[in-house]
Order: C-alpha cells, then structure tokens, then sequence
C-alpha cells in the first residue's frame, strides 16, 4: 500500500517514459523496506524536490545547478544543514539508482557539493537516572494496555539496542515461540537479521504476546471491526488510535505518540528528559566499557561500518598513559 501511494506522488505516468519509471520503481522498492515513519519522511523529501523542479520538469532533464538550486532553497527555508545533508543524500541516492537503470544516463547530483555536518559525541543516559526510570516503569501494574506497551518499548530499547523505528515496526509473528528472538528484523541497512532477545527481557515479552489478542480484540470491537485472521502480521506494540479497516500497517505506534508517552513517563519518574535514540547510545557505551570487542558491538548494533562503533569509544589521559606504560614494561 505505502509503495502505491509513493508511486502516485513520485511517478506520474504522464511524463516519465518506461525506463524512468523501472528505475523509480527499482529504488522505490529498496527505500520501501524502511520503516512507514521513515519512508513517509521519504516520500515527503521527493515530493518537495519535485514541487521545486515545476510539473513541466523531467527527472531525466534535472541538471547540477537544479539541484544546487534546491539546496540553497532549503538553506533559505530554514532547513538545518543536517537536514539538507540527509535530503540530498536521499535524492543522491535515487539519481544513482536511475544512473545504474539507464544505459548512457549520468546523475545530474554526482557534482552537487553539500556541506559537511559535524555531529557531536553521541549522548548515553546517566546511570542513575537509568535505574530510577527502569525502576519506575517496572514498578507499574501495567494494568492499562498503554503501560505495558511503554515498559516493552522501552526494555526493547534498553536491551537490545534496536532503532526506536525498528522497534515500532516489529511484528507480532517476528517473537519467536520462546521469545528469545526476534526473527528477520529488517534494520536501517537494509539487511534483515535476527536479534537475539536476553533472558531478562523474556518475561515482558511473554507477557505482551499473551496479552496482545485480548487487546487487539477490544480495540476491534471498538473500531466496529471482525477480528482478522492475519494477526501475526499486526504490530507487536499496537495503537490504539490510529487503526482502520483492514489495514494492519495502520495499528503501528508512530513515534510521536510514543515520544509523547515517553516524555510524560519522565515527567513523573522525575528524571531528565532523554529520547529514545539514547538507550542505543547507552547500550554502546556500556558494552565497549565493558571490554566487549568492538567487532561483537558492530554486529549488536548492526552498524554498516566498524568506524560508527569507534564513535564510542573514549579514554581519558589516564588510561593511554597506563597503557603505554603495560607496552614499556612488557618491552623491558
């Protein structure tokens, strides 16, 4: 459905040729794995650049300074230099697809510099506080569905180290039967993996599938709605708001209300704000304090390159003396 509707908005038929709309489609297919809050984002980028180019333009006309036009169109807009980074790449990235589809066709974007963001030292939640909002979320009856749903979210988070759009965009049908897994999880790379569940976080898990049925039941009920006959493809953490007739993409959370939960969690465990992207940058941190070899850390996070891993690692002066000195000693 979401690949359909991003067909409409990105390939009118009416002015792209035949190969135009395979090489659209061939990268549209690959950008359709992410999550349906990443790919509306997507969408969303495409359809600005086209509405900048004019209706009257062809994508196999956009040349450099189109683009470079566009990028000082969003500078003027009020974009940040991270967001136009990211855009471009994205757009980048679909000229080069349609490069690779089109025999003698070369990327109007190849040439169109952007500057160049530097992000700052990832952020890991305080230790302290970690314990008091784990405690706090713990310590819940989870007597309302909304309570339970947040405490799994956030032990998803916190154990696993899965991209809060990962998360979200779980299956019921991807717990394995013992819940020591989650099985063919597709992360931000593309690359469908599975994800090992620690024993700690098994019990919530159990507990949320148990109880998913009674849950998806009502809100059926409530919508007016049969209960449907394809439930493991429904998402493990549901909404309850945002549903619609036969639809099960529809009854994913979107981060925005989770944020919104989350937020006022925070609020009345009395810690400081953090977001859910942080239980990632903690988990990082925590496993390379911990000695585990950097190699291992990449694979847990799934990042495409060993270089993101390093970001975590810190030594003070202390600790590069001391190892100098372990050297000479071993030396001597």
């Amino acid at each position: 459905m979401k690949l359909e509707l991003a067909r409409r908005a990105l390939v009118p038929s009416s002015i792209w040729d035949v190969l135009l709309k395979d090489a659209t489609n061939s990268f549209l297919e690959t950008e359709g794995h992410a999550s349906n809050h990443t790919f509306r984002a997507r969408v969303e980028a495409f359809k600005q650049l086209l509405d900048f180019l004019g209706e009257e333009t062809l994508l196999c006309d956009v040349t450099p300074r189109d683009l470079t036009d566009f990028v000082d169109y969003l500078g003027r807009s009020g974009k940040s230099r991270a967001t136009i980074a990211q855009r471009m790449h994205l757009i980048k990235k679909m000229f080069r697809t349609i490069q690779e589809n089109i025999p003698g066709y070369l990327s109007p974007a190849r040439t169109v510099k952007v500057a160049k963001v530097t992000y700052s030292e990832p952020r890991k939640i305080a230790t302290e506080e970690l314990r008091t909002f784990l405690a706090h979320v713990r310590g819940s009856d989870c007597a309302k569905y909304e309570d339970l749903r947040l405490r799994g979210v956030v032990e998803v988070l916190y154990a696993i180290g899965l991209r809060i759009g990962e998360v979200l965009s779980l299956k019921l049908g991807q717990v394995s039967p013992t819940a020591d897994a989650f099985l063919d999880v597709r992360v931000k790379s593309g690359k469908i993996v599975i994800k090992e569940i620690p024993n700690a976080l098994r019990p919530i898990l159990l507990e949320l599938v148990e109880r998913h049925s009674s849950y998806l039941r009502k809100y059926c009920n409530s919508f007016g709605m049969p209960y449907p006959t394809n439930v493991e493809e429904y998402p493990l953490f549901l909404s309850s708001t945002a549903a619609q007739r036969n639809r099960a993409e529809t009854w994913e959370l979107d981060q925005k209300s989770l944020r919104r939960q989350l937020a006022r969690a925070l609020k009345a465990a009395n810690v400081s704000h953090h977001t859910p992207h942080q239980y990632r940058h903690t988990l990082a941190y925590d496993l390379v304090d911990s000695g585990t070899p950097l190699s291992l850390v990449s694979q847990l996070l799934n990042h495409s390159n060993v270089n993101t891993t390093m970001r975590y690692v810190t030594a003070d002066r202390e600790a590069k003396r001391d190892a100098l000195n372990r050297r000479l000693e071993d030396v001597a």
